[in-house]
């Protein structure tokens, strides 16, 4: 089904927010039950006749501040509304008020995007997309392994130019595509690049412990966990991950490890093989 994804919030200052969203295709949100406190959507058509309408729940946030316009917790309201073909616009009304109602451009929305280099290395996997487009509208990028048949986000919507994208944790593949989603809040349009081919990724990892930073009392027994996945095979590393410390070496091998430290400052390393796919800085004292 054609959705429009819909995020909506109060400000400090008691004005209703709506981030423009996303038409794309996908299931819609379950209707807030009756008891529940919600927004109500209706989706218009050109004339501003009701096509269809949802109750979106509001949300409490876990974050400082009031929802001045409620009086109580901030909330925000998400979730997808049916947006058929002859969709144009929507209102919104909360608590029995009309708080917004806004209809689409009748000028067709368009982009122009420059695609950066393809990535030929693993060592430089951020790229620079630049794109322009009418006042106000957002973009975000994806990027495709597979030729267009699955499509992977890079990063978070944005209304600057260039698009910085991070293709770190990316799997590579001689059929990578790039693509560009442009939307105005109501209307959204696709741009893909043409083959866009990225080295391969190989082991990505982390150290879940210790914490970078970390402090302990020299000779104590100290857990070393991480973990590590070779994107391209989507393998995952156990016997192969090794633990190194600076003027120690080799320290063991494993997911977790239990090892002591000498007293002074330590740089631990995950490793597979020759590659460091992390590190954490350890502080032992006596």
């Amino acid at each position: 089904m054609r959705v429009l994804t819909f995020a909506a919030s109060y400000d400090d200052a008691g004005v209703l927010v709506v981030d423009p969203g996303f038409v794309t295709d996908g299931d819609p949100s379950p209707d807030a039950d009756k008891s529940e406190s919600a927004i109500d959507v209706e989706v218009l058509d050109r004339k501003g006749t009701t096509l269809n309408t949802a109750r979106v729940a509001w949300t409490p946030l876990c974050a400082p501040g009031t929802d001045r316009a409620a009086g109580g917790s901030p909330t925000v309201a998400l979730g997808a509304v049916p947006f058929g073909r002859a969709a144009a616009g929507l209102r919104l009304t909360d608590r029995g008020r009309v708080v917004l109602e806004r209809m689409a451009s009748r000028t067709p929305l368009t982009a122009e995007v420059g695609w950066p280099a393809p990535v030929k290395s693993s060592d430089d996997r951020k790229r620079l997309i630049e794109w322009k487009s009418q006042e106000g509208a957002l973009a975000i990028a994806a990027y495709s392994p597979d030729g267009g048949a699955s499509w992977l986000p890079l990063g978070i919507p944005a209304a600057t130019s260039p698009l910085e994208v991070d293709l770190t944790n990316v799997p590579g593949s001689e059929k990578g595509q790039l693509r560009l989603l442009v939307t105005d809040g109501l209307r959204t349009i696709t741009i893909d690049s043409g083959p866009w081919p990225l080295a391969a990724t190989g082991w990505v990892g982390a150290i879940l412990t210790p914490a970078d930073g970390t402090q302990v009392k020299a000779g104590t027994p100290v857990v070393l966990a991480g973990q590590a996945v070779e994107l391209e095979r989507r393998e995952w590393a156990d016997a192969q991950l090794e633990w190194h410390a600076e003027g120690l070496g080799r320290l063991g091998t494993g997911a977790e490890l239990i090892v002591t430290f000498p007293s002074g400052g330590h740089t631990i390393q995950l490793r597979v093989g020759d590659q460091i796919l992390a590190t954490a800085a350890l502080t032992a004292a006596d």
